[in-house]
């Protein structure tokens, strides 16, 4: 995500297998309606608003 995208959402919260990557840049924000479940995140934790939801990067909690 990329020029001061917004996303409200969650990401691939029924866990499923499989790749699911996530680059936000620094102009970026993501609030979390849902745990979500990444294999890999790039960008900085501190764009992410978690509302009380985890946010697992590669089966690890990452915020």
């Amino acid at each position: 995500m990329a020029e001061n995208t917004q996303l409200t959402g969650s990401i691939n919260e029924e866990k499923n297998t499989g790749t699911v990557k996530l680059t936000l840049d620094a102009t970026s924000k993501w609030t979390l309606t849902g745990d979500s479940y990444l294999s890999e995140f790039n960008g900085d934790l501190a764009n992410i608003t978690t509302n009380g939801y985890k946010l697992y990067v590669n089966g690890k909690l990452a915020k």
